[in-house]
């Protein structure tokens, strides 16, 4: 459809990207965004019970006290988030490869994420998931800045189960001491 005959609600995000493929048929994508952007695309997935009483969504409840210590620091001068947030897109972000732009080794290669966004979208129908990341992106959110520029890992996958997966495996570390 011509971008003249997209309804004005209807809009698609373009960013560039690296493309890294891990083992085989599985890629992450890194990327940088402003992270008061993130909602635009992205929502969390909090964990419930469905009208069967299933386990649904992974993510738990905001810790507000959290939220408001990074959402001070953020609001200093010398702010600085250098780990990646995680998301999960789902198959409507594709990845376009620049034509034979790989580095030397063959482990990356860049091009453009495509992410359709939608402002009328509920949050389960956005196509992307916040796998990792959900305290700061509520301070980003929150933080009293025009904007915030996070560095976001991100792959790819139709499946819940996957994404959970994920989620555990991305917070099952033990944290270090305060102390420390």
């Amino acid at each position: 459809m011509p971008k003249s005959d997209r309804p004005a609600s209807r809009k698609t995000l373009i960013v560039p990207a690296l493309a890294i493929e891990q083992t085989p048929g599985r890629r992450l994508f890194s990327f940088a965004v402003d992270g008061k952007q993130l909602p635009r695309f992205a929502a969390i997935s909090r964990v419930k019970r469905d009208n069967r009483h299933q386990l649904a969504g992974y993510q738990r409840a905001e810790s507000l006290s959290h939220i408001r210590t990074i959402k001070k620091y953020l609001e200093s001068a010398d702010a600085i988030l250098p780990n990646a947030l995680v998301v999960a897109f789902d198959s409507r972000v594709r990845f376009e490869s620049d034509a034979g732009d790989t580095d030397d080794a063959g482990l990356a290669s860049s091009g453009r994420l495509i992410i359709p966004v939608d402002h009328r979208q509920e949050e389960h129908e956005k196509p992307g998931w916040i796998v990792d990341g959900q305290q700061r992106c509520a301070a980003i959110r929150d933080a009293d800045v025009e904007r915030f520029p996070v560095y976001v890992t991100a792959f790819i996958t139709d499946s819940v189960a996957d994404q959970r997966s994920q989620f555990i495996l991305v917070n099952s570390t033990k944290p270090l001491p305060k102390g420390l």
